[in-house]
């Protein structure tokens, strides 16, 4: 692989990243609204891991008052963004939670 194609990868990845914020932004999700339901689940296969997770209305309210003023959360796939690469760590630094 020559150096320009690792760097064409690089943007690639770096771009798909910010496809997945603009997601988030689109639909004004934010990462503490979201709780994984299957936490100890553990982490395999490539990136991208797919889990359950329940949306709450509000990121402030405990979940047991925001559950009763707002009715149940709402269930979600919740995409996990895996990162292998130390250029990358700057963009991780914003979460890892992606809609699908």
């Amino acid at each position: 692989m020559s150096t320009t194609e690792a760097t064409e990868q690089k943007s690639d990845g770096a771009q798909a990243v910010d496809e997945e914020y603009e997601k988030l932004e689109r639909f004004h999700v934010e990462g503490r609204r979201i709780v994984l339901i299957d936490k100890n689940h553990k982490s395999e296969g490539g990136p991208g891991i797919v889990r359950r997770g329940e949306l709450y209305r509000s990121a402030y309210p405990p979940a047991w008052l925001d559950s009763r003023l707002y009715g149940p959360p709402q269930l979600m796939a919740v995409k996990q963004i895996k990162v292998s690469d130390f250029n990358t760590m700057a963009r991780a630094k914003r979460g890892n939670v992606g809609v699908v």
